[in-house]
């Protein structure tokens, strides 16, 4: 299958950066869990310095493991407790992308036959209503503006997803194109772009050590490539 070095690069540095994030936030006593995401991490870590056009499909044995290491956690998070910071609604929304990256790999377990741009709103307006309010709840108090900004962004994220839910019974009729679907794209690649911006100076403040908030720099990265690559979809 031929794949796009950049796609290929983005998702491998995506779920690498999950593996990341559980292994950061897990307790010191789920150590058999962190141990099991520090493989992962390291796995991903390898395949970044491989050229990432030489065989994407070198990805599939570590996705396929991850997204199935990802719902056992979410099981255990839901069933028996879990010592980890990440809440349910996270890990889920990791496991959303994970199984679109196995799709763009072709070994999809979510496969669908949604219209390829609007599967595309389905999967990343919630994230990206997630990270909003991820980022939101880990800033100061002080930071009244940007906590507001972030507030803003989380709530119409989640307006757009609404709409999207709707559009994907709307496209039942066997239409791809007709007025309300324009408006809500035009929506979206403004809310979207307006998010990109916010999260390019919230970088720019946290690398200047300039804002007060708890939030790893990496982590805005990670949300800001995410954005990058969705606003890559919108056309």
């Amino acid at each position: 299958m031929m794949l796009n070095a950049d796609t290929a690069a983005f998702w491998t540095r995506n779920l690498r950066d999950h593996a990341l994030f559980v292994y950061d936030t897990l307790s010191p006593q789920e150590e058999a869990e962190r141990q099991r995401a520090l493989y992962y991490l390291r796995w991903f870590d390898t395949r970044l310095k491989e050229d990432p056009s030489a065989n994407p499909r070198r990805l599939l044995p570590g996705a396929e493991s991850l997204r199935i290491f990802l719902l056992h956690l979410l099981r255990r998070q839901l069933t028996e407790g879990l010592g980890i910071l990440l809440t349910p609604t996270y890990i889920s929304h990791t496991v959303s992308e994970n199984e679109e990256a196995l799709r763009v790999l072709g070994s999809s377990p979510g496969a669908s036959s949604t219209d390829p741009q609007l599967r595309s709103h389905l999967l990343w307006l919630p994230v990206l209503a997630g990270d909003a309010f991820v980022i939101q709840g880990a800033l100061d108090e002080v930071e009244k503006e940007l906590v507001r900004s972030y507030i803003g962004h989380t709530q119409r994220f989640e307006d757009a997803y609404a709409y999207a839910v709707e559009l994907a019974g709307f496209l039942r009729t066997g239409l791809t194109d007709f007025p309300a679907i324009t408006r809500f794209r035009e929506i979206v690649r403004r809310e979207t772009e307006a998010f990109l911006v916010s999260l390019r100076e919230l970088e720019r403040l946290e690398a200047g050590n300039l804002v007060l908030d708890k939030l790893p720099l990496v982590f805005v990265e990670h949300i800001r490539r995410e954005t990058e690559f969705y606003m890559g979809t919108l056309g």
